[in-house]
């Protein structure tokens, strides 16, 4: 257990040193905030939306038309990949097509489900037979998913980038949680996790090295180098369950550059008072034990078990540093949760000393070495905690910050429980060689957000 928290916490230490190290001491990290108005002059180029869907007719339509009124940009298309065998998502998609005119349904050869990444290889089909239909090729591709909120100048922000940067082949941005409850921990887990993610560790993951995972939302991809990553004619990889993580890899190992903008944007209200934003994509993450597990397990089985077995470790020094950062995650857990239940038994042995039993020693056996050992792996853990506390407050105010706190060890064992179970299917699909099909999330929208302009 001592070994575990030491790796991995001076591994996620490493990612923290390398961030503040640059965040505090160079400026011009922090980048320039902009206004609507640093969007206009640059002209539109064509995007595609892509978008994967399986049994998504309770939210796919509403969404396409709730985006749709808010998009502030006018050059692009949704493309929807569907499935023959899944006509109620395919009669939402078509009530969108009837209503707007850049909606185009892609429907899968085969019928479902098969993977995320083979649905979204069907809208790049239909993609490309749109391009050879109007005789104008898209500039790149926009990766979301059905539930996502998008922000009003997301595409103009990408367009800006790929328009006056040279040598960009990706920008992911930031996905953020829906504001939920006090209590539904599991839900605020996910706020937690990717309010740290995408303010802090995606920065750290691009100064140190070239890779950056996309997420599979908010990810644009230059038309150019999808053409790039296609093996044959597909350019996402149907033997994976996180052919968003792949992409990323394949960037990377192809020599071609990806960076993660966390851009701010002045905004102006009615009263001329001027308030600050991020251009970010808002979703609804699983909310029950049982939906989160599902989730975690698909990424799990698909970053740590799926791309060992394709890839091994590639790349220099730096590289394989971030292929063990994503793969730690199983026995990295299973540390993290006996830290938790070692916290509890000290904490017992103190209050039982103190109350009946001022004769016994120190909790802890094997002399001052183990104890000096135990105490720096707990405060590694506590470092952990502050870090995340820290990205929660920038994101969502300093009450969902300290709640944060008391969401990490429930975190864990949801992590561990997903594990346990992602352990369990990939080594069965290896045994009876069968291949892991999509175990997809349910997706959801609170109805607060599409009656609102938030």
């Amino acid at each position: 257990m001592l070994a575990g928290f030491a790796v991995s916490g001076i591994d996620d230490l490493a990612i923290d040193l390398i961030y503040w190290h640059r965040r505090l001491g160079d400026r011009r990290t922090r980048g320039r905030q902009l206004s609507a108005a640093d969007f206009d002059s640059i002209p539109e180029k064509p995007v595609a939306v892509l978008t994967a869907t399986w049994h998504e007719h309770d939210v796919i339509s509403q969404m396409l038309r709730f985006n749709a009124a808010r998009i502030a940009y006018a050059n692009y298309d949704f493309i929807i990949g569907t499935y023959p065998n899944d006509p109620q998502t395919q009669a939402a998609v078509d009530e969108a097509v009837a209503l707007l005119p850049n909606v185009i349904k892609a429907v899968n050869p085969r019928p479902g489900p098969t993977s995320k990444a083979d649905c979204l290889n069907a809208a790049v089909a239909a993609m490309r037979r749109r391009e050879e239909e109007r005789g104008e090729r898209y500039e790149f591709i926009v990766l979301h998913d059905p539930e996502d909120v998008l922000h009003p100048l997301e595409f103009k922000l990408y367009n800006r980038i790929f328009s006056t940067r040279d040598g960009i082949d990706m920008v992911q941005t930031p996905i953020y949680s829906f504001v939920v409850g006090t209590w539904e921990f599991t839900a605020g887990a996910y706020m937690d996790e990717f309010a740290e993610q995408h303010t802090k560790n995606l920065y750290a993951r691009e100064w140190a090295t070239t890779f950056i995972p996309s997420a599979g939302v908010a990810t644009a991809i230059k038309r150019s180098a999808l053409d790039r990553l296609s093996t044959g004619v597909d350019p996402f990889g149907t033997h994976s369950l996180t052919e968003d993580y792949e992409i990323g890899l394949k960037l990377a190992m192809g020599g071609m550059n990806a960076i993660f903008v966390r851009q701010m944007l002045q905004v102006v209200d009615a009263e001329g008072k001027e308030t600050y934003e991020v251009i970010a994509t808002r979703a609804h993450f699983p909310h029950t034990f049982r939906t989160a597990v599902r989730q975690r397990t698909r990424w799990i089985v698909g970053i740590v078990y799926q791309a060992r077995k394709e890839w091994g470790w590639v790349g220099g020094w730096r590289m394989r540093w971030m292929l063990f950062h994503d793969r730690k995650g199983p026995w990295a857990y299973a540390t993290s949760a006996c830290g938790y239940l070692f916290a509890l038994y000290v904490s017992g042995f103190f209050a039982l000393r103190w109350l009946w039993h001022p004769e016994w020693d120190g909790p802890i056996p094997g002399g001052q070495l183990v104890e000096w050992a135990l105490i720096a792996s707990l405060t590694l853990t506590l470092h952990r905690v502050i870090q995340q506390v820290i990205a929660t407050t920038r994101v969502y105010g300093w009450k969902q910050g300290l709640l944060s706190i008391v969401r990490h060890p429930w975190a864990t064992v949801v992590n561990l429980v997903a594990t346990i179970r992602a352990h369990e299917q990939f080594r069965r699909a290896q045994r009876e060689n069968t291949t892991l099909s999509w175990d997809k999330t349910q997706h959801f929208v609170p109805q607060h957000v599409l009656s609102s302009d938030a």
